[in-house]
């Protein structure tokens, strides 16, 4: 690289001269150890390098006083994506995202230099003649490093893709089957009321250290996720400990038995252990687990660095060996910066982050093309727990107006796609009977508490759902009489607290200038994700622009939202309403029926919105592309592809 950036230097020099491709530029040896910092022997090797490399025509000074000339005969763009090219046939992908910087590369060159490095992410086999395909790995590029991969304490969609390909649960949830599977555990049962359940667990499982599973290792999981009681005192608390806060007693009946004891029934106990949060971590981990994470999963890490992230197969996976040998994830925002346009700014977001080839430059053989809708949704959160403007429902419906607006999706294009109308999709279908079972319909005295937290009655139409307002083909109001501001009205300022990524940037602009033309004046307040819950974001944010991933079973999903600290919607409501929240969870606790309990949530959901202290906003589209001799491409439920289920056909 020293040489190349040396030769660069005549380069420049042998240009500003403005002659043809052939013509010498006359130059010295002492001229020469100027420019390139060096004295004059080591400019005389230096030379001599180019001449073998080809990189120049070099025709020495005859006699004394005789100036030496030069020609060029390589562009140094040229060179550096040649040398780049090397670097990643050899695995070097970091001293190759590293030319990106290089001070002599024009902006021409360093798009080059993209489209070379956007090359090889794809499927690489390993080996020669008949070992072609015995080693298969898949590289792939993303805009940012996984933050912590502890399963106790990871909330955002990509750390929970990982933790699902590091770890196992107990339980499984088969969203097409739609029922409860083993996992860790290959048989349960529970006592009548629920408040006594027994695991059986599988025989011959290993951590990736080698460790055996055992029940202790339940034991220790669930216990670091329950209250500060039972968790070991030197333990963070997890944002999840509220789910698991009513377990009693854990107790191993032997290496492969369990009994999980709580203070009362807990029905919905399978679902819960099926959410990445309930990933068994062994005993014996340790202080950095966060970022040396330790599973039975179908793949372990093998690797973990600034800008790489490699996970290697499992080979003693309990269940079936995975056909992929190695995944590598580079963390290149420099790609996304400088490479592609809006759609590339929004990874994060779409959540599918399976460009691992790149569409029409691989090569002219037919590519897949698979697309879905996210199940879960971007939202705005309302701080009602904070004194201010938005203890008025007049507002909050105001700001909902603006944001619901059919039209919103268009103007900021990219991947977004349908308006939501529940925070897991297709939530909103749910029958409401309302007779269900004790603790779902509300009673006359909580029924006049909840409306008075409410302040103010719904602006809907008696019995129609406030999101159907808004949908195409319903008459609108139009833009001057919904969104001009009467300049008579006080302009109220509020801040928007959200994260860089998912999207974010735009959509806080749009919005910025949306409910400008309400009267509103927004000040968006840029924080690193993990600040988003912090006591003194709390304090001064009036909303919140975030994005809720959700995982394969719906009901988990909503107990999670509603019933855990993992965003801050429970800690923007006012006490009263957290209060009304809490007592009404703990009854749907109690209930039998998965079906009562789904209309149960779907109802406070709906009581939430109807209030809106929640607004709803829209869903990814969620897409991935790749050559058709790549097989088992599905996006799961959290927008990724499993990497266990991926094969190449030859």
């Amino acid at each position: 690289m020293k040489l190349l950036e040396h030769y660069a230097r005549i380069y420049d020099r042998w240009k500003e001269r403005g002659s043809g491709s052939d013509a010498f530029m006359e130059v010295t040896v002492p001229g020469l150890a100027v420019w390139f910092y060096c004295s004059e022997r080591n400019a005389k090797l230096l030379i001599q390098s180019m001449q073998r490399k080809g990189w120049i025509v070099w025709r020495p000074g005859q006699g004394r006083g005789h100036k030496s000339r030069v020609c060029c005969a390589a562009i140094p763009d040229q060179l550096i994506v040649e040398h780049a090219k090397e670097l990643l046939d050899s695995g070097h992908v970091q001293e190759a995202v590293e030319l990106l910087e290089a001070p002599f590369l024009t902006d021409q060159g360093r798009g080059q230099l993209l489209h070379t490095m956007q090359q090889s992410f794809r499927y690489l086999p390993q080996g020669t003649g008949k070992q072609q395909a015995h080693r298969a790995s898949l590289r792939f590029p993303s805009y940012r490093q996984p933050g912590s991969l502890d399963p106790a304490y990871a909330t955002r969609r990509t750390e929970l893709h990982w933790i699902r390909q590091l770890y196992d649960t107990l339980v499984l949830y088969d969203i097409d089957q739609q029922g409860y599977q083993s996992g860790l555990a290959h048989h349960w049962e529970s006592d009548r009321s629920a408040r006594r359940w027994r695991f059986y667990l599988q025989k011959h499982v290993q951590f990736h250290n080698g460790a055996a599973f055992t029940a202790d290792d339940v034991r220790f999981t669930l216990e670091r996720l329950a209250s500060a009681a039972l968790r070991e005192a030197a333990s963070p608390r997890s944002l999840y400990d509220h789910l698991f806060s009513g377990i009693k007693k854990v107790e191993p009946l032997h290496d492969h038995l369990i009994e999980i004891e709580w203070e009362q029934g807990c029905y919905q106990l399978l679902g819960l252990l099926t959410l990445p949060c309930a990933s068994i971590v062994p005993v014996s981990l340790g202080g950095d687990g966060h970022l040396k994470p330790v599973g039975t999963g179908p793949f372990m890490l093998s690797r973990r660095e600034e800008r790489l992230l490699v996970l290697k197969a499992n080979p003693s996976y309990y269940l079936r060996p995975t056909q992929l040998d190695q995944v590598e994830m580079w963390c290149l925002p420099e790609i996304y910066e400088q490479g592609k346009g809006v759609e590339w700014e929004e990874q994060e977001g779409e959540g599918m982050n399976f460009w691992h080839y790149w569409a029409g430059q691989q090569s002219d053989a037919p590519w897949e093309w698979l697309e879905r809708m996210d199940r879960g949704c971007k939202y705005v959160l309302m701080n009602q727990a904070k004194q201010g403007p938005l203890q008025q429902l007049s507002l909050r419906e105001q700001i909902h107006k603006a944001i619901r607006q059919v039209n919103a999706m268009h103007d900021l294009g990219g991947n977004r796609g349908e308006l939501a109308h529940s925070f897991v999709r297709g939530m909103d279908k749910i029958t409401d009977r309302g007779e269900s079972g004790e603790g779902l319909a509300l009673t006359s005295e909580s029924k006049r508490n909840n409306e008075s937290s409410m302040c103010g009655e719904s602006s809907s139409e008696p019995g129609e759902p406030l999101d159907k307002l808004h949908e195409p083909g319903r008459k609108q109001v139009s833009e001057p009489e919904a969104s001009m501001h009467n300049s008579s009205t006080p302009i109220q300022r509020l801040e928007l607290v959200t994260y860089a990524g998912a999207g974010h940037e735009r959509d806080a602009d749009w919005l910025q200038q949306e409910l400008k033309k309400t009267g509103i004046e927004l000040h968006i307040r840029w924080v690193p994700y993990e600040m988003l819950g912090h006591p003194d974001t709390l304090a001064t944010a009036d909303l919140w622009l975030l994005e809720q991933p959700v995982d394969a079973d719906d009901e988990a999903a909503m107990w999670a939202i509603l019933g855990s600290d993992q965003s801050p919607l429970r800690s923007c409501l006012s006490p009263g309403r957290r209060n009304e929240l809490e007592r009404r969870l703990g009854l749907l606790q109690l209930e039998q029926s998965r079906s009562a309990r789904l209309q149960g949530l779907s109802r406070l959901e709906r009581e939430l919105l109807d209030e809106r202290a929640i607004v709803l906003w829209y869903r990814w589209r969620q897409m991935a592309s790749f050559p058709s001799e790549l097989q088992g491409v599905s996006i799961g439920s959290l927008g990724w592809v499993d990497y266990k289920a991926l094969w190449f056909r030859e």
